[in-house]
């Protein structure tokens, strides 16, 4: 299967490749206050592995902060102390870059309120945590503890206390797991999120996983966010889409929003986004690809919509994916309220068929000749208008089995007439259930 050949893939490099060691930086004095631990030389390190300047501000103030410097990927600070002398969990805070001293005071402050007696649980807003804008923290996965609350866990001799995750909004007070967040500001791990790629937690951490003997992990966040093509069906599922990817790619595996990696005869592997129709190459070779998918699952998984989503418990049953009520190729934006769900095959054969009827009219690059495109425009077909169980309209050829989930409206006509029969039946395109969970959201 293609998910054991990822996890052999990433097990090898492990084997062969050095991990990247993640290096305090020396810190600046905060005033008044715990300020952050002092970066000993390496030599200097005590025994038990926690600084003597930890002690020291917990035995002064109550707690200590420690500031971890990011190799290529944002640096982050923790507390160490809040939950021995205040019986609250730890905080751990993620910067927008390798040098997260600028969020100092954001934590800082947030440490100075539980010593003032305030208390903060799983999914409490913080008022003002960051100047005019609210934090927000949610709980801390343990499996998490040891990559990134190492010198907590040599202080208390143990992974066994409880932490939380400070977070920071974007300008309009989205956070990471809300639609609409920026991918470019993807920045900070969700460590509530027990799935490795969806955490966010990057390519280097996710081998980590694996040379602590945590395949598993690993393989439930490949099956959870891939579907893979069996030989057999692939170039059927495919066909609607082989005027775009040409005859030669040969398809890896599907997101669970219907995108496909594919690879090339040379090696070389590309990402088509079907609700976009944009192919891209996304690596040069079958393993460098591994990589950029894991370090940028805001991109390529849609991250902060699909954690949406699953906040709203919408699930989709095996063997299908998210796909949009309107194409982002046709104006669509990738929001809750744009989704709908239907099978993989489904999914390839009507965003292939939008993709060449939108490129036809050169609003798309196209490889296609005029030959085809004239007989895509002469389509005479006729199709049934169908409907599923989520009130949700598709149309699907006369002459062959409506799909399972499907039912037949009993109106019949060409493309067009069917599009225009849809339009006036279908009012509201959100999902049924869709609708119900965000009329429930507070």
């Amino acid at each position: 299967m293609q998910n054991q050949w990822i996890i052999l893939g990433l097990a090898l490099l492990v084997i062969c490749g050095a991990l990247v060691l993640r290096k305090p930086l020396r810190a600046k004095e905060l005033p008044l206050e715990a300020d952050l631990a002092e970066s000993p030389a390496e030599d200097a390190v005590p025994d038990d592995g926690v600084p003597a300047k930890v002690r020291a501000d917990i035995k002064e103030f109550g707690w200590s902060l420690i500031l971890i410097a990011g190799e290529g990927r944002p640096g982050f600070i923790y507390s160490i102390g809040l939950w021995e002398t205040y019986r609250h969990p730890e905080v751990i805070l993620f910067g927008s870059a390798e040098d997260p001293t600028g969020f100092a005071g954001a934590i800082s402050r947030f440490a100075k309120r539980v010593a003032g007696g305030e208390k903060f649980k799983d999914g409490d807003k913080i008022p003002e945590g960051f100047g005019k804008h609210d934090g927000l923290v949610k709980e801390v996965q343990p499996k998490w503890y040891p990559s990134f609350l190492g010198t907590a866990g040599a202080y208390y001799q143990d992974f066994d206390f409880p932490a939380i995750q400070l977070y920071w909004p974007d300008a309009q007070g989205l956070f990471p797991w809300q639609s609409g967040y920026p991918t470019n500001l993807f920045l900070q791990p969700a460590l509530y999120q027990d799935n490795a790629v969806l955490a966010g937690v990057g390519y280097d951490e996710i081998l980590r996983l694996i040379s602590d003997r945590e395949v598993k992990s690993l393989d439930q966040a490949a099956e959870d966010l891939l579907m893979t093509f069996e030989p057999s069906v692939a170039d059927v599922l495919l066909q609607a889409w082989r005027w775009r990817i040409g005859p030669d790619a040969q398809p890896i595996a599907a997101t669970i929003f219907g995108d496909v990696f594919l690879q090339n005869p040379d090696g070389s592997v590309d990402w088509l986004d079907t609700g976009a129709n944009e192919l891209s190459q996304l690596a040069q070779d079958g393993e460098i690809w591994i990589r950029v998918v894991y370090d940028n699952p805001a991109i390529v998984f849609r991250a902060s919509l699909l954690l949406h989503l699953r906040e709203l418990n919408v699930l989709i049953e095996p063997g299908q994916v998210y796909d949009w009520i309107r194409e982002p190729m046709a104006g669509g934006t990738e929001s809750v309220d744009n989704i709908q769900w239907v099978d993989l095959r489904a999914h390839l054969h009507s965003t292939g068929q939008l993709a060449r009827t939108l490129s036809s009219n050169g609003t798309n690059e196209t490889n296609e000749t005029n030959e085809t495109n004239e007989t895509e425009e002469e389509d005479k077909t006729i199709y049934t208008v169908v409907i599923n169980g989520e009130e949700q309209y598709s149309i699907w050829p006369s002459d062959g089995a409506v799909p399972e989930g499907w039912t037949s409206t009993g109106k019949t006509g060409t493309k067009q007439e069917c599009f225009e029969i849809i339009k006036s039946l279908w009012v509201d395109l959100r999902p049924k259930s869709l609708r119900e969970k965000i009329d429930q959201e507070p």
